[in-house]
């Protein structure tokens, strides 16, 4: 499998459920730019807590299962980044993700 920027450009969202004892989950959101640029946004509804911009790269993983043969690096624009609540760690993106193409 070829790893392009082509594989994951769109709109990416989901809902994570948050660790207990909170009973809540947040939003995600990745917005992939062919020109390889993203959009991260995360909140709860219609309230934001943090979003940024960035650069981000897609290239083979170095995982050996063959489950996730492809690997993004994001790079963060820290004059980007907005937060509107007490953020953690837990809120933040990893600086790599996975990607597997559906059977």
């Amino acid at each position: 499998m070829a790893c392009h920027p082509s594989e994951i450009i769109g709109n990416w969202r989901g809902d994570t459920p948050a660790e207990r004892p909170y009973r809540i989950s947040f939003n995600v959101q990745f917005l992939f730019e062919a020109d390889g640029g993203y959009t991260y946004s995360a909140g709860q509804g219609s309230f934001q807590w943090t979003s940024h911009e960035g650069t981000f790269d897609i290239h083979r993983s170095r995982d050996m299962t063959g489950h996730w043969p492809c690997e993004i690096t994001l790079t963060p624009n820290p004059d980007t980044i907005v937060g509107r609540a007490v953020i953690t760690s837990k809120h933040m993106p990893s600086p790599r993700y996975y990607v597997r193409r559906p059977h």
